[in-house]
């Protein structure tokens, strides 16, 4: 004959007690009361507890491993001043859109052998830079300073383009003055010998300032795509990423190109995204047919 199940011992604690186990993680079935009548107290409740709180300080001795606290000074501190700036007062927006840049290397190629005559790398980025003159001076709200003291934006007839240089110390801007009348291979000497000061520390003030635009080249270290923050008080700065193969739809065929991705962040109080896209769009149709930049 099968006999009854045991009736499960009453527990007898108070509300107060059976808080205090659930919030210590506690079950009271498992503790034998010492109060009266076998009721429950709130220290048998911690004494219950206490195995578990003594268990833990070995996940505390490893929070507590000396750290290294490094200051956020010199050119580091300017820095963060200046993205944080940046951030505040403008209102930053990004857009995306990428270029076939089957044109671009050829075009470089084809400029190596008079680089080499002169001295000079010629890498992708002063093409880009003689690029962008036109696409500025069609979209002007782009080659732009804001001046938020006196609530105007001041627009530039020349192209001063500060050109992002990642230095031992920190992130530098350096600016080429009046890309417009100068050569790519004028342009490349120019980034090279700025570049070198960046690196070693001896910009000078001139260096870095007047820009009107700005461009940092992440896919010259492997980058593929950013967002990247605005030169303050500058209203937009292009962002262009490392050219690698993939799969396009040319017509109604499936074609492999080498494709370069672009952004472009501004400051949405100035300019809107249907002319940042029109910005994008047209500098994407210079770096697939550089010869529409040299007609315009």
């Amino acid at each position: 004959v099968p006999t009854a199940a045991k009736p499960k011992a009453q527990v007898l604690a108070t509300p107060a007690v059976r808080k205090l186990a659930r919030e210590l993680g506690v079950d009271l079935a498992t503790i034998q009361g010492t109060g009266p009548g076998g009721r429950i107290t709130e220290e048998d409740v911690r004494r219950a507890a206490k195995p578990r709180v003594e268990a833990a300080p070995a996940a505390t001795v490893a929070e507590a491993k000396p750290v290294q606290r490094i200051p956020i000074k010199g050119l580091r501190r300017i820095i963060a001043d200046h993205l944080t700036t940046a951030k505040n007062r403008a209102a930053l927006v990004t857009i995306f859109d990428y270029a076939d840049a089957s044109a671009l290397i050829s075009l470089r190629e084809s400029l190596k052998p008079r680089a080499e005559e002169l001295g000079v790398k010629i890498t992708y980025l002063p093409i880009i830079m003689k690029l962008l003159v036109p696409v500025l001076r069609q979209y002007p709200m782009v080659n732009a300073n804001v001046d938020d003291e006196k609530g105007e934006v001041i627009l530039f007839q020349e192209c001063n383009i500060g050109v992002a240089v990642d230095a031992p110390e920190g992130l530098t801007v350096p600016v080429v003055k009046n890309v417009e009348s100068k050569d790519v291979f004028t342009l490349a000497r120019e980034l090279e010998q700025l570049s070198e000061k960046a690196r070693q520390g001896k910009l000078s003030l001139d260096d870095v300032r007047g820009g009107t635009f700005s461009i940092t080249n992440y896919g010259a270290i492997g980058g593929l795509r950013g967002t990247p923050i605005i030169n303050y008080p500058e209203v937009a700065i292009l962002g262009t990423g490392r050219i690698e193969k993939r799969p396009v739809v040319v017509g109604d065929e499936i074609t492999v190109r080498p494709i370069m991705e672009l952004a472009l962040t501004a400051d949405h109080r100035i300019v809107d995204g249907g002319y940042m896209s029109g910005f994008l769009n047209t500098l994407k149709k210079y770096i697939e047919n550089p010869g529409y930049a040299a007609m315009v």
